[in-house]
């Protein structure tokens, strides 16, 4: 970054990363009269205020946080909650893995499983070649166990790969389906010095908020993972360090949290949560989670409330009949997946000028590169207004930009960030 664009910020490195690509080429202000659009942004004040709270709220619980780095999939952000103590950055796959260790994070938690024979050679390729890399990765079956266990056996790695049983639920993603499924697992891995059984994972978010009994559920579900760490710590297998007990906790922080602490372990333990969205939060879906948690949560409530960081700024192409504005983002450039974009605010750049409150207009329907707003008689948009549009679901917004710009509240463009999926 060149040194003239750097900003002081207290305790936080929000330069270090993989550099964006050269020169910026875009006017200095998001906003400009000459700017190109549409352009995905996330405001600097918001993520560090959502930063800030995921560090109060695990410091007020004793807990630690592993965000899941998939979400942006861009390297500085990594480095941003590592610096603010993240335990390590989450991630999905070995191409995500990639990333992160050529961006020189050095703690990482892969909520997977191994499974193929070139992801395996890659990760024990990464244990040896880079001592300083703590890695740790998912088992929920006898052979997913072997594979690890043969390759590194074969291979000669030097050191055991550490490793968590994953629990899951019917009709979920991976895991053990019971305590039962757990201790087969749990016996093979008796079998493998090559692999070290550091805890226990899992992953509740496939229940929505919305579902019957959806509390209940989570509780149940953080109950079930705990029997499986109880089972676990009879074996003798965990024999060092902390055991890790690990969920998601995006749109139940409180649930999980309280349901671990209550595991009933004899050993040590460390509960680790792996939200990626808080650190950009939205408009959509994880404003709703995040207001149902803080209203049963005192924690949570104590730590403060989240800010939406993300805006998608679109242009009106046309109001081609009455009530119809037609901008030109559509599901190319906003998620859509949890809800339409919501219209926040709009501004005219030849004039400079704010229009006022547009939040009565409404995103209907997207099309590849189109998005139809209804407005109001009374609208004051017209061709040429930019239209800042906020999103739900951070995760399926990154994955449609090669670039989002870093933003000040004032839409003066900090930076150019380059998203790797």
């Amino acid at each position: 970054m060149d040194a003239s664009r750097e900003t002081e910020l207290n305790e936080l490195d929000f330069q270090k990363g993989l550099p964006a690509g050269g020169v910026l080429h875009r006017p200095a202000n998001l906003l400009a009269v000459d700017g190109t659009f549409p352009v995905a942004a996330m405001r600097r004040s918001a993520i560090r205020h959502n930063l800030d709270w995921m560090v109060r709220y695990c410091a007020k619980q004793g807990i630690a946080f592993a965000p899941h780095g998939k979400t942006p999939m861009i390297p500085a952000t990594f480095h941003w909650q590592m610096n603010a103590g993240a335990f390590a950055i989450s991630l999905a796959d070995m191409r995500q893995v990639r990333v992160a260790v050529a961006a020189g994070i050095q703690s990482i938690l892969l909520a997977n499983e191994v499974i193929g024979a070139a992801d395996i050679a890659e990760l024990i390729d990464i244990l040896i070649t880079r001592p300083g890399v703590t890695f740790y990765c998912l088992v929920d079956s006898v052979e997913g166990v072997r594979r690890l266990g043969s390759a590194a056996r074969t291979r000669g790695l030097g050191r055991p790969i550490e490793v968590l049983l994953e629990g899951g639920m019917p009709g979920g993603r991976c895991g053990v389906r019971s305590v039962e499924a757990g201790r087969v697992v749990l016996a093979e891995l008796a079998y493998w010095p090559e692999l070290h059984l550091r805890g226990i994972e899992g992953y509740e978010g496939v229940i929505k908020p919305s579902d019957d009994n959806a509390q209940t559920a989570v509780a149940n579900y953080i109950d079930f993972l705990s029997a499986l760490a109880r089972e676990a710590e009879v074996t003798g297998l965990f024999d060092g360090g902390e055991i890790l007990l690990s969920a998601g906790g995006t749109k139940f922080h409180d649930i999980v949290v309280d349901r671990f602490k209550s595991a009933g372990l004899r050993s040590p333990s460390i509960i680790v949560i792996r939200s990626g969205c808080y650190l950009f939060h939205d408009h959509g879906i994880y404003a709703a989670a995040f207001n149902d948690m803080v209203a049963r949560s005192a924690a949570a409530l104590h730590a403060g409330v989240l800010q939406p960081a993300l805006e998608v700024w679109a242009q009106v192409l046309s109001r081609p009949e009455e009530g119809i504005v037609i901008l030109n983002a559509g599901k190319r450039d906003c998620p859509y997946d949890a809800g339409m974009p919501t219209v926040l605010k709009a501004f005219r750049p030849e004039s400079e000028t704010w229009l006022g409150d547009v939040t009565d207009h409404a995103v209907f329907a997207l099309h590849d590169q189109h998005g139809y707003v209804r407005v109001p008689p009374s609208s004051p948009l017209q061709v040429g207004d930019l239209v800042g549009l906020g999103i739900s679901h951070p995760c399926t917004l990154f994955d449609k930009w090669r670039t989002v710009l870093e933003i000040d509240d004032d839409y003066n463009i900090l930076d150019v960030h380059e998203t790797h999926f």
